[in-house]
């Protein structure tokens, strides 16, 4: 269980609310490189600028991919300062619970399956989060589970 003890900080990072996840078919470095072109060619991809330009506007900024998908541009004061996610309910993304992915990701490295209650709540009592009561409770967790296999 090596793995899952390194993991267990970043797991944790997902949140507790909710978030919308990317389910479009440009994958990340595309994506990654669709960004720098978009800051380059406004000129503002280094950080004094970037972040004034994140800060005048209530700290965020919203642009395309070339699917279409809205993006969020954030400002976090770290050596990777430029921040992105996908915009609330923005084309080619599902909103996810937290509690849901953070269980889906423990019980794929832990290699639990997420259809059995006890293995479930295995996962989630390593990740410090209650049990859930039946199978029922578990179809949004199943649904977290199946994007990431």
């Amino acid at each position: 269980m090596a793995d899952i003890n390194q993991l267990l900080p970043q797991i944790k990072t997902l949140g507790e609310s909710t978030f919308d996840m990317y389910t479009g078919y440009i994958n990340t470095d595309t994506i990654i490189e669709e960004t720098t072109q978009y800051l380059s060619k406004l000129q503002i991809y280094e950080e004094p600028l970037y972040k004034q330009w994140i800060t005048v506007n209530n700290g965020f900024r919203l642009f395309d991919i070339s699917d279409e998908t809205n993006m969020t541009l954030r400002y976090l004061p770290q050596q990777q300062y430029i921040h992105l996610h996908p915009s609330r309910y923005a084309k080619n993304t599902i909103r996810i619970k937290a509690n849901a992915m953070k269980t889906a990701v423990a019980l794929h490295v832990m290699n639990l399956n997420p259809t059995a209650t006890q293995m479930v709540n295995e996962a989630r009592q390593f990740i410090e989060l209650s049990p859930i009561k039946t199978n029922s409770d578990i179809s949004e967790i199943i649904k977290c589970y199946e994007l990431l296999v």
